[in-house]
């Protein structure tokens, strides 16, 4: 099996009906790694049938619409030469096939309706298997586009930050938003905040799921023949409350459906202000009981934003820094002379500025380890690699970057990090000082930074690993976070590092005192005191005064890190939360 890359086999065993079970560590030792692996790699004695796939550059327009289909990914695991047929016909079943025996045909479709496009692929066998594709000839998909402002970048968003968007859409039969001939309201643009543990896909599919169920939901399609949306919005005041609210007002409440479905038919006053609800006696209870079923699940959407304007990035309390903002526009027309409504839609996933090095998407010569929650990666000779995939550097001025680099322990031998463009040998547009290998005991991190001059746009970011001096096989350093950081972030670090720190009494500091266990840490305790009318830290490795801030219960070390102590109700300190290398750790006291 040349094509198939192995990470680090340790045990393999033939099963009875022949498949091979192959155990795969990992790239890291003594630890979770996120590529290990239990492989089965079957045995099959006999021929195998065709795997099929099908794509269209697109699967919808107006007519005549001219397409190329394509069948790449269409595979055969034995090998053999296989016979295509793409057959493309009205998918109500009338009228003339247009028939192919070629793997990737061109087709115009001259006649306005919904067609079936399948693909049937034959081995020499004579086994074969066939997908099909739907395709739209009559109906243009709308052209959609997500702006934002000149200087936002498109990667990432930073603390309190302004953004500007405007969403444009324009569609050949419905018009454009410009224009008004599309109504705002039809356009969805939202803006999440997703913390970390979310799939991201995920989300984005979950948003076009909704929309996509909303829009062909029976409530729906009852409440869009009748005058209910003269009055009211999903998701907008109008005269009527939005149903949002409506949805969230019953939420959980076990006669809701009946209640709402009443209130429909019946009419009612005096729920939602002055204004009188009209009956809709003509409705049928079970169809307000549908229409009442399709309010009640709008409870958890958001308010959509508006089609242009700013908003401003905010955190939630406490959260963990791994987060992201996800931006995105849509627009589904209204269809065309009994065509399929179409869609488009655009999405912008901006990232936090601090990153943990797991969240690379190649690397070579790289080792990944976790200790607790501390991600980190160590390259294992000059030339390692770490790659970023499609990462806009516009606006960014420096980054962070937490290291160590132990003789005792690992026995680094140093070196310095480079960012460059696009391959490994790319364009240099950041470096590193050289980090010098340390006699110091333990993994205590230290802050290098590497300023940048990189152009704006996407390009693949690697961060390169260097040190022509040493010798092959030894590692360099450890690598446990990163930050791209702004102009306007530094100057915010800078302004809050000289301000003056709260005066604390020693008998305010004494408070803290004490001994406090940590889990996921290369120690396992901090212990904290007072000296010379300062709080102390000492990890067994480390020691040194603490700054306290403007925060209550807050101490600054000499911006390293951070500690946060945690009082019980009765107001005695309990814990501590660090805060390091772009991650946090909590102590309890012993």
């Amino acid at each position: 099996m040349p094509s198939e890359k192995f990470s680090n086999p340790m045990d393999m065993e033939f099963d009875h009906n022949g498949d091979l079970w192959m155990l795969e560590y990992g790239t890291g030792w003594f630890q979770e790694n996120d590529d290990a692996r239990l492989v089965r790699i079957e045995y099959s004695a006999g021929n195998r049938k065709p795997v099929v796939n099908v794509s269209a550059n697109q699967t919808a327009g107006s007519v005549p619409l001219t397409l190329q289909l394509s069948s790449e990914g269409t595979t055969d695991y034995d090998g053999d030469a296989l016979r295509y047929e793409w057959k493309i016909a009205p998918a109500a079943g009338k009228g003339k096939a247009q028939v192919f025996a070629t793997a990737n045909p061109s087709v115009t479709l001259k006649k306005k309706g919904v067609y079936k496009a399948t693909l049937t692929v034959t081995d020499p066998m004579g086994l074969s298997n066939s997908r099909s594709l739907e395709l739209v000839a009559g109906n243009e998909p709308p052209k959609l586009e997500l702006e934002l402002g000149a200087n936002t970048n498109r990667s990432f968003f930073f603390p309190n930050q302004k953004i500007n968007y405007v969403v444009k859409v324009t569609d050949k039969e419905d018009g454009s938003l410009a224009m008004g001939t599309i109504n705002d309201n039809t356009v969805v643009f939202t803006a999440d905040y997703l913390a970390e543990g979310y799939d991201k896909e995920a989300i984005a599919r979950g948003h076009r799921d909704a929309d996509a169920s909303a829009s062909f939901a029976p409530g729906a399609k009852l409440m869009a023949g009748s005058d209910c949306q003269s009055c009211h919005f999903a998701d907008k005041k109008s005269v009527g409350p939005e149903y949002r609210l409506v949805a969230q007002k019953y939420k959980g409440q076990a006669d809701a459906v009946k209640l709402i479905a009443n209130k429909i038919i019946n009419g009612g006053s005096g729920a939602w202000g002055d204004i009188a609800m009209a009956a809709h006696p003509q409705i049928k209870q079970a169809d307000a009981e549908v229409i009442a079923d399709y309010i009640l699940g709008l409870a958890d959407v958001k308010p959509r934003l508006a089609t242009e304007g700013e908003f401003v990035t905010a955190v939630p309390e406490g959260d963990k820094g791994e987060g992201v903002y996800l931006l995105r526009a849509a627009y589904k027309d209204r269809g065309f002379m009994d065509l399929p409504a179409q869609s488009s839609e655009q999405v912008y996933v901006l990232r936090n500025p601090s990153m943990n090095p797991h969240m690379g998407s190649q690397y070579e010569k790289i080792q990944k380890m976790t200790f607790g929650t501390t991600k980190l990666t160590i390259p294992s000779s000059s030339g390692s690699w770490i790659m970023f995939e499609q990462l806009d550097l516009a606006g960014i001025s420096q980054v962070d970057f937490m290291v160590s680099a132990p003789k005792e322990g690992m026995n680094a031998a140093g070196g310095l990090l480079e960012l460059r463009l696009d391959k490994p040998d790319g364009p240099l547009v950041g470096q590193t000082a050289f980090i010098e290998a340390s006699e110091k005991p333990g993994f205590a991190a230290q802050k290098v930074s590497a300023p940048l001059n990189a152009p704006a746009g996407l390009h693949n970011i690697y961060l390169v690993f260097k040190n022509e001096k040493a010798p092959a096989g030894q590692s360099l350093f450890v690598l446990t976070s990163l930050k791209f950081q702004t102009p306007e972030m530094l100057a915010a670090e800078a302004a809050a590092a000289s301000m003056p720190g709260a005066q604390l009494t020693t008998s305010e500091l004494e408070a803290f005192v004490g001994k406090y266990k940590f889990t996921g840490l290369p120690f396992e305790f901090f212990q904290f005191s007072v000296e010379n009318g300062s709080l102390m830290s000492d990890n067994g490795n480390d020691k040194g005064p603490l700054k306290a801030t403007s925060t209550a219960d807050r101490f600054d070390a000499n911006g390293q890190a951070m500690f946060q102590f945690v009082r019980d109700s009765s107001g005695k300190v309990t814990g501590v939360k660090l805060e390091a290398m772009g991650m946090s750790f909590e102590g309890k006291r012993e």
